[in-house]
C-alpha cells in the first residue's frame, strides 16, 4: 500500500523527509504479510539508500544484519533499535556524529538482550 520513499542518497537535505516516510510507510503497512518482520523492514530501509555517501554505511548495516540469526534475533527490539539509531547514525541526517560507533552485530545484539 502506498508509495515506498524516494531513494535517500545521503544528501542531508532529504534525511528527515526520508526517516518519515519510511517510518509512514512502515506503518501504513504493518498487517501486509512481512511488514511484521523486523529484518525484513530493516533490509527494506537498506534497499532505499544508494549511493556513494552512504554505501559504506549501508554495507556495514547489511553485513551485521546477515549475521543474525532469524529464528532467534528477528524480535521487535532489532527494529526499534534500528529505527531509534537510524536518525543519529544515517549518513547525511542532521542527527549524524552523535553516535559515531559503526552499528554492527553487538549493537543488535544489545537491543536483544534489553
Amino acid at each position: 500500500m502506498g508509495s515506498l520513499p524516494a531513494i535517500f542518497s545521503g544528501n542531508q537535505a532529504e534525511a528527515e523527509h526520508f526517516i518519515n516516510g519510511v517510518q509512514a510507510y512502515i506503518q501504513l503497512n504493518r498487517e501486509v504479510p512481512g511488514f511484521t518482520s523486523p529484518m525484513k523492514k530493516i533490509a527494506l530501509v537498506l534497499t532505499l539508500m544508494q549511493g556513494d555517501k552512504v554505501a559504506d554505511w549501508v554495507n556495514d548495516m547489511g553485513q551485521a544484519l546477515d549475521e543474525l540469526d532469524p529464528a532467534t534475533d528477528n524480535i521487535p527490539a532489532l527494529w526499534t533499535m534500528f529505527f531509534g539509531r537510524i536518525s543519529r547514525t544515517i549518513p547525511g541526517h542532521p542527527g549524524h556524529g552523535l553516535s559515531t560507533n559503526r552499528i554492527g552485530k553487538s549493537h543488535y545484539e544489545d537491543a536483544l538482550h534489553r
